[in-house]
């Protein structure tokens, strides 16, 4: 894993990148026949997508999440979360976009890509505070972390999941995907856990 900071000079904005590189319109969720279950996580409700499912951008598909301790900013990110997930628009950008950061080489030869989501719960489970549990796959097999941008970014403005998160609260925010070498964005994933398939959206990014 390797991290960037990317500053610009006026405005106090900061974004910091992390590329990762790995070998590898409705609400329609698969019920499993039987409850399925994730090593180390609680057992899954009948209706939550299984490891390994896929969905098409538009889909809504219900997860269990449970916030890892980096993730957490506030006491209330303490226990797991039952939500439904559903990504609405992926966006191509410029590298452009990002004239007023400090790049580096590598970052100049990124794309990045704008990804509005929607997460609406559906129990009580305590997961405020926690980002956004997705993450971006690449043309070139590459796992890609959304870039945390502190501060106001009008193309994507990234927020944590917010501290009052609940059963029927709907969240809607952009997470902002710097993809190595122009690779273009070719899914969206949700991961229970490095030790099963992930639950994947393939997207198709309007263009630029």
């Amino acid at each position: 894993m390797t991290a960037h900071r990317l500053s610009r000079a006026t405005g106090g904005l900061v974004a910091v990148v992390t590329l990762l590189g790995a070998g590898c319109s409705g609400d329609d969720t698969p019920v499993a026949e039987t409850t399925p279950t994730v090593p180390g996580l609680p057992e899954l409700p009948s209706g939550a997508a299984t490891p390994g499912s896929e969905f098409d951008q538009h889909q809504g598909a219900n997860v269990v999440f449970v916030p890892p301790g980096q993730a957490k900013r506030h006491s209330t990110a303490k226990t797991s979360g039952y939500l439904r997930i559903r990504i609405d628009r992926v966006r191509t950008g410029s590298i452009s976009d990002l004239k007023s950061f400090d790049l580096n080489a590598r970052t100049r030869r990124s794309t990045p890509y704008y990804v509005n989501v929607t997460l609406t719960g559906l129990d009580n489970g305590r997961i405020g505070g926690a980002d956004v549990p997705l993450l971006g796959v690449n043309a070139h097999d590459f796992l890609l972390q959304a870039t945390d941008v502190i501060g106001t970014f009008a193309r994507c403005q990234t927020e944590p999941i917010p501290d009052r998160f609940g059963k029927g609260t709907r969240f809607d925010t952009c997470l902002m995907f710097l993809s190595p070498k122009h690779g273009k964005l070719t899914g969206v994933e949700f991961q229970y856990s490095p030790r099963v398939a992930p639950v994947l959206w393939k997207v198709k990014p309007r263009p630029r």
